[in-house]
């Protein structure tokens, strides 16, 4: 708003900054894609099920997971899983990663469980899950017995 970043401030103060404007000038606005606003930084270590690293990617909180595995050309997905998942829909359960070390993190919501009730309590659905802060990545969890 007129040169003021204004990028994490919440809506009042926005409004407020508009307002306070000079009558006599025009406000100028700036939009930007919500999905280049940085909210900190986040390290994801990913690695594979036998604990081989796969990548370390630095992402920012608040952008969804699975996106940022598929932009870092991290195979989510295996065999026909590739052309049958539901898109990031939360529908197939092929997104199925396990995060660790994610102290912050919101717990999964229960019909996550229940998409996933043959996985460890730590299992996410990678398309459903939004980035809180570091973490470790496990793409292709062992299923639970």
């Amino acid at each position: 708003v007129n040169d003021k970043d204004v990028r994490y401030s919440d809506f009042d103060t926005v409004i407020d900054t508009i307002l306070d404007a000079p009558e006599d000038q025009p406000v100028e606005l700036s939009f930007i894609e919500p999905n280049k606003v940085a909210k900190g930084r986040a390290s994801i270590s990913v690695i594979t099920s036998d604990g081989s690293v796969v990548s370390n990617i630095v992402a920012l909180k608040g952008q969804m997971l699975r996106t940022v595995l598929l932009e870092n050309n991290i195979k989510l997905y295996d065999g026909k899983a590739t052309f049958t998942n539901c898109g990031g829909a939360g529908t197939c359960g092929t997104c199925a990663v396990d995060i660790s070390n994610n102290e912050f993190w919101y717990e999964r919501p229960q019909f996550e469980a229940l998409r996933l009730k043959k996985y460890p309590p730590s299992a996410r659905l990678a398309c459903n899950t939004i980035i809180e802060g570091d973490c470790t990545v496990v793409i292709k969890p062992p299923k639970i017995t």
